[in-house]
């Protein structure tokens, strides 16, 4: 009896240890990586627990400072081990375009990407940050940073560090200036964009509707010798004054409408 007892629990821990052995070992496709955007908001996404709760709540804390003053976008990504199939490079840098990371306008997003059991480590930039932040300072700062923590096997203070330091520098008067100034000048060349779309499409109609009138007023005219041929000369050149002043009184109205909210 006490063989068989010893036995199950025997069988139980060996279980338990091979489904945390998977666990631990299992190699994350794309969509299987949480973003942390969609869950609560954060910058750090943390799957297999490696940072700790404390970690991970002070890199979101200092990630939020560093959007809010910059509007750098910045996201962390910890795994044990992702796909077998792809480069760490390859990897990182569908991530990043999958979640979206930065702004549309002027691609300012950073991931940093970490594979504990693979010991590699990514950074993936847009172009509005690599100015800023280009591959031989980042690098510079992973060996400094990154890598020695590494090797005590100390993620969290690793990167840690290495964010902090990166704040260091996106935030310096200098660069946090050049990085708000390309992230204005995006946007507002967006909303240019936004402005003279809708505005062409209104001379477009206009163009258009004065046509038709005024192809009706010269029918008209053809048509005086039929009765009333006067008349329906004058209702159509009416119509195409009043054409014409509606869509001009609407296209001022729009325009200084867009006007205003651009300089907003």
């Amino acid at each position: 009896m006490l063989h068989v007892c010893l036995f199950k629990r025997f069988t139980l821990l060996f279980f338990l240890f091979v489904t945390h052995v998977a666990i631990a070992q299992k190699a994350y496709q794309i969509k299987d990586i949480p973003d942390p955007k969609n869950n609560g908001g954060g910058y750090v996404s943390d799957p297999d627990k490696i940072l700790g709760i404390n970690a991970v709540s002070q890199l979101n804390s200092t990630i939020a400072d560093f959007e809010s003053k910059t509007n750098v976008q910045v996201a962390v990504v910890v795994v044990n081990d992702f796909d077998h199939d792809k480069e760490d490079f390859d990897f990182a840098y569908e991530l990043f375009n999958t979640w979206g990371i930065g702004s549309k306008t002027s691609n300012n997003g950073l991931l940093l990407f970490i594979s504990k059991e693979r010991r590699k480590y990514r950074f993936i930039t847009g172009t509005g940050a690599e100015g800023v932040l280009p591959d031989v300072k980042l690098k510079h700062i992973a060996e400094q940073q990154l890598i020695p923590a590494f090797r005590e096997n100390d993620f969290a203070t690793g990167i840690t560090n290495t964010i902090n330091a990166i704040g260091e520098i996106i935030l310096k008067p200098e660069h946090k200036s050049e990085l708000n100034q390309l992230f204005t000048q995006q946007d507002s060349n967006n909303d240019l964009e936004n402005f003279l779309l809708p505005t062409g499409i209104i001379i477009l109609l206009f163009w258009g509707a004065f046509k038709i009138v005024n192809r009706q007023a010269k029918n008209a005219t053809k048509d005086k010798s039929r009765s009333g041929g006067d008349q329906y000369e004058k209702i159509g050149k009416g119509c195409a004054v009043a054409m014409m002043i509606t869509f001009v009184t609407g296209f001022i109205f729009f325009f200084l409408v867009e006007w205003i909210w651009l300089k907003k």
